[in-house]
């Protein structure tokens, strides 16, 4: 904040860092379409399906092509409400066509995890969740339909197990990656999805999944006695539930008598003795070797790599596991280890543009410059056209003695995010980073402008509620930072993060009525 003056750039580009780590709808970094974007504006759908169908076509014959038609579909990864309502016309004029309901799907579920917004789930608002919910509902129903149509779309089954992951619904998860690799046994993307369902923050532990396999017996225990009940209507639910579970017992052997409420007692304990016998725990145990976590993530890549002759591809399924590791401890502050997870993953994976990324950003933590500036490079050349790699790259020549200047470094990175929204990039992420860039180069009202479009793409987004808070501080508007604060307590009443923020605004607010003197070197602010 410009308060705070060269401390505030410097808190600025750590929260830049950081943000940039917990983000969950990332922009895509994939090589979209915006020619489909622009088509679909015009509603040249029969174009559009002949063109998308002639990639799957050429990915059913082979798997190489496994990324060219899931970048085509990815184009319709976007927020935006607009193109929204242009797929649901879409839908609608061509209800038998499985193009249109993929695309409609990745866009519902784009708009589902962007809905969600970045951060940890202590915060992100219930709201946000709500609807996070109801719009992967939506393409879930969407990808089903496109997968009656057409069960070759591996897009559609990738939607769906990361639908699965919101929940932790083993259920699913394993039945469509079944499905997945049952049309296409060297896919790659299945894969991936599923694995990043296993990290630690998500699904990996293994209470999650003995919890969840548990919950699994007992829907079917109680489907079986709901068919019992139906069958015998002259019973009280309670009734049919203890003749259920005795009948039970007598097949078993064992005659003992129960009451209702030993009947429902039982009911519990039988279910939690089977779960582990079920074929959901089977077909886990056997995808996972029985591991958790990491181990379990590791298992399911190295599985892969009996294929990576048909998809070489695979063989970056081996680095997952160490890039987790190396994010949360980058977020944890763990410097030095963040760069040995990410150094494991590269001699795992290979040469992964995202690996060397990552690895710069843990570098510039712990000012080695020359460090990140070489791993940014060498990122940049395997995908010229990721912005956040020029974004990060525009840090580190800012900090670097004798490097280019800092202006010329953000407008480099302006460049960057104005070509990923030209290509159809639509997404909160990139209106959020490019106006960090406006804000360090103190071009507020533009940055202000980008963060309305991220708060609209993605409402209820801490990031984007926190960014917003800090650029009309900077502008002087220090009521309306303070409202947006009062914003973001209210929807994260738990996250008391934002205090410091909010003292250091207060402080601004009084200097300008004249309240206190302004801060000056060798001071302690906002005490």
């Amino acid at each position: 904040m410009t308060s705070l003056g060269k401390f505030g750039q410097e808190l600025t580009i750590a929260i830049a860092i950081v943000s940039g780590l917990i983000n969950v709808a990332a922009a895509a970094d994939a090589t979209t379409h915006p020619d489909f974007l622009a088509e679909l504006s015009q509603r040249k759908f029969t174009e559009l399906e002949a063109q998308i169908d002639s990639y799957q076509k050429e990915f059913e014959k082979s798997v190489t092509a496994e990324e060219k038609v899931g970048d085509a579909f990815d184009t319709f990864s976007n927020a935006d409400p607009t193109v929204g309502d242009l797929l649901a016309e879409w839908v609608k004029a061509s209800p038998n066509s499985y193009i249109s309901h993929t695309a409609d799907a990745e866009y519902l579920c784009s708009a589902g995890w962007n809905a969600r917004g970045g951060g940890y789930a202590t915060e992100v608002a219930a709201d946000s969740f709500k609807r996070m919910g109801e719009l992967l509902s939506q393409a879930d129903q969407e990808a089903r339909q496109a997968l009656k149509l057409n069960p070759k779309v591996i897009a559609a089954y990738n939607i769906l197990i990361v639908d699965g992951k919101s929940q932790c619904d083993y259920s699913t998860m394993i039945s469509q990656l079944d499905a997945a690799l049952a049309q296409c046994p060297a896919c790659y993307g299945p894969r991936y999805n599923f694995i990043q369902a296993l990290v630690p923050q998500w699904c990996g532990r293994r209470e999650e999944m003995a919890q969840f396999v548990t919950a699994d017996v007992m829907a079917q225990f109680a489907a079986a006695a709901q068919k019992f009940a139906a069958q015998n209507p002259q019973l009280k639910p309670d009734e049919a539930m203890a003749k259920f579970l005795q009948e039970k017992m007598k097949s078993a052997g064992q005659t003992s008598q129960l009451t209702p409420e030993e009947a429902m007692a039982k009911f519990a304990e039988e279910a939690q003795k089977t779960a582990g016998q079920s074929p959901l725990a089977k077909r886990l145990n056997e995808i996972t070797g029985g591991k958790q976590s990491y181990e379990a993530m590791a298992k399911v890549a190295e599985d892969a790599q009996k294929y990576v002759g048909q998809n070489p591809r695979l063989k970056y399924l081996k680095g997952i596991a160490d890039e987790d590791q190396a994010s949360e401890a980058l977020y944890q502050q763990k410097y030095d280890a963040a760069v040995k997870f990410y150094t494991q993953a590269i001699e795992k994976a290979g040469d992964s543009w995202s690996y060397y990324q990552k690895r710069a950003e843990a570098y510039y933590a712990l000012r080695q410059f020359d460090n990140a500036l070489s791993d940014l490079n060498h990122a940049h050349a395997l995908l010229p056209e990721s912005p956040r790699t020029i974004k990060y790259r525009a840090y580190v020549l800012a900090s670097m003695e004798g490097g280019e200047g800092p202006q010329a470094a953000y407008e480099q990175a302006i460049k960057a995010y104005d070509a990923a929204i030209a290509r159809g990039e639509n997404l909160w992420p990139n209106y959020e980073d490019r106006a960090e860039m406006y804000e360090l180069l103190q071009q507020y009202e533009k940055a202000l402008a980008d963060l309305n479009r991220a708060d609209a793409l993605s409402p209820g987004n801490s990031v984007v509620i926190w960014h917003r808070a800090s650029v009309l501080a900077d502008m002087g508007r220090s009521d309306d930072a303070l409202a947006e604060i009062a914003r973001y307590r209210k929807l994260f009443p738990q996250d008391s993060s934002i205090d410091q923020l909010e003292k250091s605004v207060q402080y601004s607010k009084q200097v300008q009525h004249g309240e206190v003197p302004a801060w000056q070197p060798g001071q302690h602010q906002a005490e």
